[in-house]
């Protein structure tokens, strides 16, 4: 064999080993794409698969409304202790306790009583499985912080709730209680609700949700998978009279964002 048929071969061989690596890269390539475009596909699908929704609104075992634990008198409902109070509370609801966050305190005319110089801190224990609220509020500036710690029983049980409340709150609730859930399967929202004293509103608390506003007051949400943390702020107009109340300035997160829900995500 001459040196030229050498040569031949040899760039023969070169042409043939640069083509295969442009196919392998193409392959590549083309391998690399397809599986990014699966990847989008099954996401925009798990995305459609979940959305908003509300837990399912049970016939009331109430026969006399009267006895609704939160817009009747139904005995140790602790709701006629704050109803038409200008404050905002949380209800556990499965156990159906009521906790004044006690953003403010004061009468009528906004008289600040001498106690509540410093901060107060609050810590019950609520039902048999292990929930947790714990208050700390210093009402002479208009700030409280709540911390609830779930414990076992955190999941909403409408058919308890069917047992205390009307059929009218039932729906008020269930409204309430909006959480994102897999397509399908039933809602599992915590079994927590803010409520407005002064009109007796109900809010919802679930994880889309980390800020709110109710008439003066301002909430700020944090959520982990065992407890929910409020910073609840009281932040009226600022006036004269306001001044005169002995409301101090508050110090609001620099955070702070306007009331929303979290999007999907």
């Amino acid at each position: 064999m001459n040196d030229r048929s050498m040569k031949k071969r040899t760039v023969w061989l070169i042409l043939g080993g640069i083509a295969v690596i442009v196919c392998v890269l193409w392959w590549a390539y083309i391998q690399f794409w397809s599986n990014a475009s699966e990847k989008e596909d099954v996401s925009a699908k798990r995305e459609a698969d979940w959305s908003f929704q509300k837990p399912k609104v049970p016939e009331t075992k109430l026969t006399d409304q009267e006895e609704c634990a939160l817009c009747g008198s139904r005995k140790g409902s602790m709701t006629g202790m704050f109803s038409g109070k200008d404050a905002i509370g949380i209800i556990s609801v499965n156990d159906w306790y009521i906790m004044d966050l006690k953003i403010k305190s004061g009468n009528e005319k906004g008289n600040m009583p001498e106690d509540t110089e410093g901060k107060n801190t609050t810590r019950t224990t609520v039902g048999k499985n292990g929930r947790v609220l714990e208050r700390s509020s210093e009402s002479l500036r208009g700030i409280s912080e709540i911390v609830v710690d779930y414990g076992e029983d955190r999941v909403l049980s409408m058919e308890k709730a069917s047992q205390i409340l009307c059929q009218s709150c039932l729906e008020k609730l269930s409204e309430a209680m909006e959480v994102k859930c897999e397509e399908g399967k039933e809602p599992e929202p915590v079994d927590l609700v803010l409520i407005d004293f002064e009109t007796m509103e109900l809010y919802c608390v679930q994880e889309q949700y980390t800020k709110r506003s109710i008439r003066d007051y301002t909430l700020w949400m944090a959520h982990t998978e065992d407890t929910l943390e409020i910073n609840a702020v009281y932040t009226p107009v600022r006036t004269e009279a306001g001044k005169n109340a002995g409301i101090k300035e508050n110090a609001v997160p620099s955070s702070a964002t306007d009331d929303s829900a979290a999007s999907l995500k």
